[in-house]
């Protein structure tokens, strides 16, 4: 894999608050990622439940790979239609499709991203402003309270970068207003559930009343490698669920332009009509 982006690219990139992915040049191996994608299909189509559409997708996957050349970009960059056009003309289930070709090229996403963290340096991804992801534009997947400051640092589950980010502040409406942001916090002596790593205990969720959206956030001694933020994941699961019963979501009803912009810094901005 190889990845070409200049600094000047990357810093106009990031004050402007578009995601670097997109101004990269990525470029990889079509065949190592349809080995991997047939890979994935092969353990789904021997272990999901028989007849199921998942499983039917991944047997003709791993029976009749799909040429991905045309489309690999396009799922790089996040374009759901373009992955499920593909699925269609090969038959096979849109979801079960997007999820294991996503599931193939997070290697490629998680070497992307440590090389473009390492082109832009760390002032750099400071002076990211919203709540997306920098590199991938996508959602965070949690929040870290990382160490005994319990800075907060947002982390995408797609590509593993992490980013600073205010604590009273909404990564998706930008909601700044400590009045109605708040949290759903566990108890103490909240039963766990069985094998759940110690690492979840301790964990909440963080709510905006302005859109209702919700993030969750776990605390840790420093960030967690990329590999294992999907632990951590399904590890709060409860949350997920916890957050949904009290009418949250993820991401909140949200404005992709303005993301994350600090309601008072948004609202003092002239209007393009003005």
């Amino acid at each position: 894999m190889s990845i070409e982006l200049d600094a000047a690219t990357a810093a106009d990139a990031i004050a402007a608050g578009r995601p670097l992915l997109g101004h990269a040049t990525l470029a990889c191996d079509p065949a190592e990622i349809r080995a991997e994608l047939q890979l994935l299909a092969r353990n789904l189509s021997e272990t999901s439940g028989h007849g199921t559409p998942a499983q039917e997708s991944a047997t003709r996957l791993v029976n009749a790979p799909i040429d991905l050349g045309p489309v690999l970009q396009a799922a790089l960059d996040g374009d759901r239609a373009a992955v499920e056009a593909t699925a269609f003309a090969a038959n096979v289930d849109p979801a079960a499709f997007g999820q294991l070709l996503e599931l193939a090229l997070q290697p490629v996403l998680w070497d992307a991203a440590a090389r473009i963290a390492r082109i832009v340096g760390p002032e750099g991804m400071e002076a990211w402003y919203r709540g997306f992801c920098p590199v991938c534009g996508s959602w965070p997947t949690l929040a870290e309270l990382v160490g005994s400051e319990r800075r907060r640092i947002l982390r995408c589950g797609r590509c593993g970068t992490g980013w600073s980010w205010i604590v009273l502040l909404c990564p998706y409406c930008g909601n700044d207003d400590h009045r109605s942001l708040g949290m759903l916090q566990e108890a103490a002596d909240d039963a766990r559930p069985v094998g759940e790593p110690p690492a979840a205990a301790g964990a909440r969720v963080d709510t905006c009343l302005r859109c209702h959206g919700y993030l969750k956030a776990i605390a840790a001694f420093a960030s967690y490698p990329a590999v294992r933020l999907a632990a951590e994941d399904v590890a709060t699961l409860h949350l997920d669920v916890a957050a949904a019963e009290a009418g949250y979501r993820r991401p909140g009803q949200v404005d992709v332009a303005t993301a994350g912009i600090p309601r008072l810094v948004r609202e003092a901005r002239p209007s393009p009509d003005s």
